[in-house]
């Protein structure tokens, strides 16, 4: 019976969860669908009128280029932060998970429209504002992301084997700890950019 069972629960959740794309996507392609099954006619007509227009075009130019910076920093800054903590300082991440709750409670455009007004007096550019905003919204999935990596190769091992084999901490880092935990930031990051992606169409 569980033979039978699992199959079928995993084929309903992918009908579930593929159908609406699928129709979505057939619908997109469509002249006219209104009372058939299927669509009256099939036509580009429609993307290549939206890939016709300036102002579409550079509304994805301006998401790609806000997530993929967004990223850079978040991987520059987070990661570091998060794997010195985890490692050195283990009773400041009570502190970190506080930090992570804030970051749900408040989005990244009401945030940035906040620090803008309370900034706006000496000058800080608001490009600058939203960089930090979204950087401090990736919180929650960088934190995660490092964290389960760190604990997974048991990192604190490791640092402590390479330092007695004569590394210094960032070549420890770097060499030893990144690589290794290179799948859950990359995971991460994805995650990152594309709830970006989805969230920052300007």
């Amino acid at each position: 019976m569980s033979k039978i069972f699992k199959p079928l629960v995993i084929f309903i959740l992918l009908a579930y969860l593929l159908i609406p794309l699928i129709i979505t996507i057939i619908y997109s392609f469509s002249s006219s669908w209104t009372f058939s099954v299927l669509p009256d006619s099939l036509t580009l007509k429609w993307y290549i009128q939206l890939f016709s227009d300036p102002e579409f075009l550079m509304a994805i130019a301006r998401t790609v280029f806000l997530a993929t910076v967004t990223v850079i920093l978040s991987l520059a800054v987070i990661v570091p932060t998060i794997f010195a903590i985890a490692i050195y300082f283990p009773k400041l991440m009570k502190y970190i998970n506080l930090i992570i709750i804030f970051c749900y409670s408040l989005p990244g455009v009401i945030s940035v429209m906040s620090l803008s007004e309370a900034y706006n007096s000496i000058g800080v550019p608001k490009m600058i504002l939203l960089f930090g905003s979204y950087v401090v919204g990736t919180l929650p999935l960088m934190t995660l992301g490092t964290t389960n990596s760190l604990r997974s190769i048991n990192a604190k091992e490791l640092i402590e084997s390479a330092e007695i084999l004569g590394a210094s901490k960032l070549e420890s880092f770097t060499k030893i700890i990144l690589p290794n935990i290179s799948n859950g930031v990359i995971s991460s990051a994805l995650f990152i950019f594309s709830g970006l992606f989805a969230n920052m169409l300007l």
